[in-house]
């Protein structure tokens, strides 16, 4: 038995490897993976405290915000990744839950485009329905006359409230260097993938 390759079968199997791999890297399924990827590596790295953007920890937060966080979250459903005293851009979740992504293809490349979609709705908090006051004669409680719930701050777009959190010291809508090539490898093993299943 033989077997012959000459210059043209190997100029086909070249031209037909890459109209493959120019299949694969144009599948909606691949680009959607890689776009979830981005957008999780964004949120999950701000929910463990550290800025995505400068790979630091995140300011922490002040007594009174701490306070007011946790009157928040009696009244308010909390994200699982919550917590009182944690910097970590998480109270109900609205904000990195915001974070999505759109793209686009050309014949050479794959271009992944994240945004902040929607609103911020605002907090919620109970009413304090009676307090204590010290008296002469001791102490005595006092009756509000409220009761139920109230709004915490207003109704504000997503993209405004990234950047007030930015500003104050918090970014969190870019990536570092080291977590730009971490993605990269991440994203690189997905293709692979990808193009091994085509092949």
């Amino acid at each position: 038995m033989k077997l012959v390759f000459n210059k043209a079968s190997l100029d086909r199997l070249e031209k037909d490897t890459k109209d493959r791999i120019n299949r694969v890297i144009q599948n909606p399924q691949l680009i959607n993976e890689l776009g979830k990827i981005a957008v999780d590596t964004l949120k999950f790295t701000a929910r463990k405290g550290i800025s995505p953007e400068t790979g630091e920890r995140f300011k922490p937060l002040s007594k009174s915000w701490k306070n007011e966080r946790e009157k928040i979250a009696e009244a308010s459903p909390t994200h699982p990744a919550y917590s009182k005293t944690r910097s970590n851009l998480t109270l109900t979740g609205q904000l990195l839950d915001a974070i999505k992504f759109t793209y686009s293809v050309t014949t050479k490349s794959i271009f992944i485009r994240l945004f902040m979609d929607g609103t911020h709705q605002p907090y919620r908090k109970k009413y304090m329905e009676s307090f204590t006051r010290k008296t002469k004669r001791g102490k005595t409680t006092v009756n509000t006359g409220r009761s139920g719930f109230y709004k915490v701050g207003k109704e504000i777009s997503n993209l405004k409230l990234a950047q007030y959190v930015s500003e104050a010291g918090r970014p969190f809508f870019g990536f570092s260097e080291r977590l730009k090539d971490k993605l990269l490898t991440q994203m690189k093993k997905v293709v692979i993938r990808y193009i091994r299943r085509n092949l």
